[in-house]
């Protein structure tokens, strides 16, 4: 497990901010410890990121509110991503965020 936050800014149906790891039980992948959300999107419900990392790698974060989080705003999202680096796929696996404020 890894400690992220994403620092999420909406404006409209479009996502901007940042990423942070932490190690938990896991280091962050490659000491990658920040990041920028490059592209974000509302749509269908749910949330997807792409987030870029300062060693040329990206990886894609697709979410949803979870259960007992609606209506509106949720404070809990769940999903999966996707890390890419080169052309390949690196890791994959699922997060969950929880609004801080």
């Amino acid at each position: 497990m890894q400690k992220i936050t994403l620092r999420m800014f909406q404006e409209g149906s479009r996502i901007t901010g940042q990423y942070t790891c932490a190690t938990g039980n896991m280091d962050c992948r490659d000491t990658n410890t920040t990041g920028t959300i490059a592209d974000g999107q509302v749509r269908d419900g749910g949330a997807a990121l792409r987030v870029m990392l300062p060693d040329g790698s990206s990886c894609l974060f697709n979410g949803r509110p979870s259960p007992g989080n609606m209506p509106a705003p949720a404070v809990k999202l769940t999903g999966t991503y996707l890390c890419m680096q080169g052309g390949g796929f690196i890791e994959r696996g699922s997060f969950q965020v929880e609004r801080a404020y």
